[in-house]
């Protein structure tokens, strides 16, 4: 059973970004923030927003239920903050990378990446993967 995403007319997106952007930016003003140039101008929102269903309907639900960093890069993005929404798909892109390499071959991935021989022996499963810095796993990937 698949359900169909229900993807928002231009004007609803626009109006609910536009709303929104108003009020941050009135309420950083009233904390004596900055407010110039924190959020990403709205049409750029709008694209990512009106182009998220068709790339989101190609992963597959299991992978997609467990997709945090996806749900917090589409509420960054929607929000204008563009920056943030880097962080979380950076932050996706490494989960999946480990979950890739928990699948693959443990034992030459560790050998692979890991060169001192006493931190190498602390490494046994997918678990100690998290000890694995992410530019390691990414050289090692």
């Amino acid at each position: 059973m698949t359900k169909k995403i229900k993807v928002l007319s231009k004007d609803e997106v626009t109006t609910g970004v536009d709303q929104f952007t108003s009020g941050l930016t009135q309420y950083l003003g009233e904390l004596g923030l900055p407010n110039d140039q924190v959020l990403v101008p709205v049409n750029e929102r709008q694209r990512v927003i009106t182009n998220i269903p068709d790339v989101i309907e190609l992963i597959d639900s299991d992978r997609k239920s467990t997709s945090i960093y996806l749900s917090k890069f589409i509420a960054a993005c929607g929000a204008g903050l563009f920056d943030a929404a880097l962080n979380f798909i950076w932050d996706e892109t490494v989960v999946n990378l480990r979950n890739k390499v928990a699948r693959f071959d443990l034992e030459y991935f560790y050998d692979s990446v890991v060169t001192d021989t006493k931190r190498r022996s602390k490494l046994k499963d997918a678990e100690d993967l998290q000890k694995i810095e992410e530019w390691e796993l990414i050289r090692g990937c």
